[in-house]
């Protein structure tokens, strides 16, 4: 596993150029159902380590990555206001009840696709600036960037319930 983690980008910094520490494996704070790895440093601070940036080329997330990550950020606000007012329960992807808790599928056109729409090809997107947050969270450096991709998720997405086994399955 150590050998593993070394390939993180940022593996010297969380482990204070260190080999004493202990890795913990805990429920994430965030989504009960995901597991976490942290490091418990020898002074006893923690910090948590990403096993798949690890092993991602360069030990670190894309760039397109990234970005998809603070566009599920900056939009979850919508996500959470579409679970909480929909009342339908099958899910749109197979058709049947959704009896667990109900997840807002991207139907058409999908999140990636509205990604594409908004953001286009890769040369545009190498200067986009984005900044961590806590528990592996990405977010837009500038705050109009954000706002304008809000209202444009407001006005192009189209949400509907799914069981979240089927928008796991589902290719982007």
């Amino acid at each position: 596993m150590i050998w593993v983690l070394s390939h993180h980008h940022e593996y010297d910094e969380k482990t204070n150029y260190s080999a004493d520490f202990e890795i913990q494996v805990r429920r994430s704070k965030v989504k009960a159902s995901n597991k976490e790895l942290w490091i418990i440093r020898k002074d006893k601070t923690e910090i948590d380590i990403s096993w798949r940036k690890a092993l991602g080329p360069g030990g670190a997330s894309s760039q397109k990555e990234n970005i998809r990550n603070a566009a599920v950020q900056a939009v979850n606000d919508q996500i959470i206001a579409f679970k909480d007012s929909n009342t339908d329960r099958t899910c749109c992807l197979c058709n049947r009840y959704i009896e667990e808790t109900i997840e807002a599928c991207h139907f058409e056109p999908k999140f990636d696709q509205l990604l594409q729409s908004f953001f286009g090809e890769d040369e545009q997107i190498k200067n986009i600036v984005i900044k961590d947050g806590e528990y592996a969270y990405r977010y837009f450096d500038d705050e109009e960037l954000h706002n304008v991709w809000v209202n444009y998720h407001k006005s192009k997405a189209i949400l509907r319930p799914a069981h979240a086994s089927c928008i796991r399955k589902r290719p982007r």
